[in-house]
């Protein structure tokens, strides 16, 4: 493996490692997830799943995609980070036929190196958001935003209003639909500086999910994306994951919007108002729905399965294929297999840095199927002191600040 490469494997598996602790500690020490622990439904699908991606990007690179094609077909880096959740979650299945089958080692080695490229050439060389920023966008792109026309929120509070209200909706229905991979959906990036102000982009992606759920098609747009503008002094912080922190509420810090639904410019609150209550709908419908059936799990899994896979629809389009091509197989699998995942109690008194460590040793011999190595050694002492290092002199609220703060180049 060349040194670029394995720097940002090295990268890709800390970070995940941290913020899978992280988002542990966010839902009561991993006992308060929705609808049930995810590494149930990850453990379940992760051999389908990433032997899908790794088939698709083969197809691909020979029909003659290129990192720089396939990345427009995936769209949100975030997404991409989203599916790394996936990795940790395959020791917890006790049949080993199956990835083994599904997942030979040279697959899995493959895959861990594209997605660690993919991400560093989708976030223009800060893979990680190791700068709390999520730059999906290039310099020129942001620079054409200053020909763009933005409605300023003085003089339109009930527009800005309505708008906040709408967001709010789009992540309740996104969690619906995705349940706690949220970001296959939200897409949230920047923030990126101009002048004396700062763009923050929000977009909700893939909204209109008429095949998952036919009702659907009324959805009312398929993509939400919100440019706004924010004073400097705002500080606005983003993780690899897309979890976001502002120092003020997004909704009192904004002071400008463009706001496009499936590109089409919007600024009047009737149109606004229409909107909103189409939203509401559709969201009230999924979620009687869910409520419906939320004492059946193997409704919930097949829910579950088919979010990861749905989000891969452009790949397969792009090759001609149906996006629900394997999902009976991996449906029945996770049917007739679901009882024998084994959920992984609580970290307890593990702190941060022992979780990372073990989380990145776990991946790595899942991957490679063999134990760490001497490099592999050296770089998580490395890291873990630096990381420590920025702890002591930027305290921060954050669990993950200084450990993704230490793989800044």
């Amino acid at each position: 493996m060349q040194l670029k490469d394995r720097n940002l494997v090295y990268g890709l598996l800390w970070t995940t490692g941290v913020l899978i602790y992280d988002t542990d500690m966010q839902h009561g020490d991993g006992r308060v997830y929705w609808p049930f622990h995810p590494v149930l439904l990850d453990s379940l699908a992760a051999p389908f799943v990433f032997s899908e991606f790794y088939r698709l990007f083969k197809e691909l690179e020979k029909a003659g995609h290129d990192d720089a094609k396939i990345a427009k077909l995936l769209v949100s880096p975030t997404k991409v980070a989203t599916y790394q959740y996936l990795w940790s979650s395959i020791p917890y299945l006790k049949e080993k036929d199956i990835r083994t089958k599904l997942l030979p080692r040279h697959k899995k080695v493959y895959l861990i190196k594209k997605f660690a490229t993919l991400l560093d050439f989708m976030r223009h060389s800060e893979p990680f958001c190791e700068n709390f920023r999520n730059l999906a966008w290039s310099k020129n792109t942001v620079a054409a935003l200053r020909k763009e026309t933005f409605l300023p929120k003085k003089g339109n509070e009930e527009f800005f209003k309505l708008l906040s209200e709408i967001e709010m909706h789009l992540m309740f229905y996104s969690e619906l639909l995705n349940y706690y991979f949220l970001d296959l959906s939200r897409f949230y990036h920047g923030p990126y500086f101009s002048n004396k102000s700062q763009f923050f982009t929000k977009e909700f992606l893939s909204l209109r999910e008429k095949e998952r759920y036919g009702f659907l098609k009324d959805f009312p747009f398929d993509h939400f994306q919100e440019i706004g503008v924010y004073p400097k002094d705002i500080k606005i912080e983003i993780f690899f994951m897309g979890h976001t922190h502002i120092s003020k509420p997004f909704p009192e810090a904004i002071k400008k919007v463009n706001l496009r639904l499936d590109g089409k410019i919007i600024k009047e609150v009737g149109e606004l108002e229409k909107i909103l209550k189409g939203v509401k709908e559709n969201y009230s419908k999924l979620a009687e729905l869910i409520r419906q059936n939320e004492r059946d799990q193997d409704f919930l899994l097949r829910n579950g399965i088919d979010a990861l896979f749905y989000h891969m629809k452009p790949l397969y389009e792009t090759l001609g294929e149906d996006w629900r091509r394997v999902l009976l197989k991996a449906h029945s699998y996770a049917e007739e297999n679901r009882r024998k995942v084994k959920i992984p109690p609580p970290w307890g008194d593990w702190d941060v840095y022992k979780a990372t460590r073990s989380l990145f040793k776990q991946k790595w011999r899942v991957i490679n199927e063999e134990p760490i190595g001497e490099k592999e050694i050296g770089f998580l002492k490395k890291t873990e002191k630096l990381a420590k290092e920025i702890a002591e002199k930027e305290p921060s609220p954050h669990i993950s600040y200084s450990l993704v703060k230490a793989l800044r180049k």
